[in-house]
């Protein structure tokens, strides 16, 4: 059976189905939400037994590094080790749909972070996440997908494995066809690299 499922206008947030979401997030339950890309699950990064369900939900049998979601360059700066370049980049790309890898400071959650040692950030530009992160940060957020299936852009498309597996769906409709996040990666010596262009 799928979970719970509130109709949203992604361009302005129903402030009760955000309190919804808020309160299965702090909960540590999961969500899925409307992205500024695709459809995504959110759930709270600083709980490992959350993310664990997320991973087993996607079909991984083991943790692996996913985005967190922080509400500005303030706040994603105590989750990075401080490396040259850093603050100008996040500056220039957000808010934003580009996530910045980063070596990781002691502050970011373990299980989400890379075997080398590295986080993903990124500061979403939409209402929705915007919300969401006035209550709870970070998050982690990746697609609401199976392994090796498509991104969907509704909710339609969300497997019935991943919509009984999660605590509440947000529906916006429809999304737009977008490219998924860009990914660039900062290294200890400030020399930037594109992962995912």
């Amino acid at each position: 059976m799928a979970a719970r499922t509130v109709t949203l206008d992604i361009a302005k947030p129903d402030r009760a189905a955000v309190e919804m979401a808020v309160s299965v997030l702090t909960g540590g339950g999961l969500v899925v939400y409307p992205s500024d890309t695709v459809y995504g699950i959110v759930c709270p990064a600083a709980m490992q037994h959350s993310v664990r369900r997320v991973n087993r939900l996607k079909g991984y049998t083991e943790e692996r590094p996913f985005i967190m979601l922080v509400p500005s360059v303030e706040a994603a700066a105590s989750f990075i080790t401080p490396v040259p370049g850093a603050e100008d980049l996040m500056k220039t790309h957000w808010p934003g749909s580009v996530t910045l890898v980063f070596p990781a400071s002691d502050r970011a959650p373990a299980w989400v972070c890379a075997e080398d040692g590295t986080v993903a950030l990124r500061v979403p530009p939409d209402p929705l996440s915007g919300m969401l992160l006035e209550s709870v940060m970070p998050l982690l957020t990746t697609s609401a997908n199976i392994r090796g299936r498509d991104d969907p852009l509704a909710l339609e498309e969300v497997s019935l494995k991943l919509a009984s597996g999660v605590d509440l769906m947000l529906n916006a409709g429809k999304l737009p066809k977008r490219k998924p996040s860009t990914m660039i990666r900062l290294n200890a010596d400030g020399v930037e690299e594109v992962i995912r262009p």
